[in-house]
């Protein structure tokens, strides 16, 4: 009970930490919203995953 604790608090808190920041500093920055912003923020994490795990495999192997 408490490793699943321990999991769910390790996903949950930098989670908030992030929406907080996120909600506290996007204002600033000043992005257009535009599809191509949109597109790029939808993708960016699928491609970064991707590659990350693609040269794991590529380096165990």
């Amino acid at each position: 009970m408490t490793a699943s604790l321990i999991f769910l608090l390790k996903i949950l808190v930098p989670s908030v930490l992030i929406s907080i920041a996120i909600r506290r500093f996007a204002p600033s920055l000043g992005l257009v919203g535009s599809d191509l912003n949109a597109a790029i923020a939808i993708l960016l994490p699928s491609i970064t995953v991707a590659i990350v795990l693609g040269l794991r495999g590529w380096k165990s192997t």
